[in-house]
């Protein structure tokens, strides 16, 4: 006979083992410029999820990356999943400070 004790240390190895991984990253080929990061939290199980305007990256955005911090299981284990945190960093598209290529330079030599 299963006791008390021993369900709930199989149930809570089984919430502990079914929680998967999350992080995804989108990189853009392109000058590196100023890197920010932003917390937020999932909620609800999902549901919902944080986000940022990215504002002052004024050339657009060279590298996005959201991953669930170390301390995002125990959170989401103690609130059931309702609340889960999530870290976003990006990095900016720096400023092409190269030289245009003279035409000149394009023209066949005779």
């Amino acid at each position: 006979m299963i006791t008390t004790r021993a369900r709930v240390i199989v149930a809570l190895f089984a919430m502990l083992s079914l929680q998967g991984c999350f992080s995804s990253v989108v990189r853009a080929s392109g000058p590196n410029g100023s890197r920010h990061s932003s917390a937020g939290a999932s909620l609800f199980w999902g549901i919902t999820t944080p986000s940022h305007g990215a504002t002052q990256c004024t050339n657009g955005l060279k590298e996005v990356e959201m991953y669930r911090p170390w301390y995002s299981y125990l959170v989401a284990l103690v609130t059931i999943g309702i609340v889960t945190p999530i870290t976003s960093q990006w990095e900016c598209m720096g400023d092409d400070k190269a030289a245009p290529i003279a035409p000149a330079a394009l023209a066949p030599k005779p």
